[in-house]
């Protein structure tokens, strides 16, 4: 589980994997804040679902790098990076 540290910029990569989401959709003025309310919703769902929020947070952070990598045609290598990201750091802090 990554420290509180490096839980921050997670979550600045997690940012910017829903802002590429958003973007590389046929109407992004909607898809970015639609995208941004749902990662949110989505955090907070975990964080209750899963007893312990650290655990809910890395669940996002995992959630959010899979569906980068899927569903982002040209920058799929961000989705992956922030797999490897949040793995490297989770084992490291």
């Amino acid at each position: 589980m990554p420290g509180t540290a490096a839980t921050r910029w997670l979550l600045l990569a997690d940012l910017a994997c829903l802002l590429l989401l958003g973007l590389a959709t046929r109407r992004p003025r909607v898809a970015v804040p639609a995208t941004l309310g749902a990662g949110f919703v989505a955090l907070n769902t975990l964080g209750m679902v899963v007893n312990d929020f650290y655990v809910g947070l890395l669940l996002f952070h995992v959630a959010v790098g899979l569906t980068a990598a899927t569903l982002v045609r040209r920058t799929r290598w961000i989705g992956a990076a922030q797999i490897l990201l949040t793995l490297l750091l989770g084992v490291a802090t």
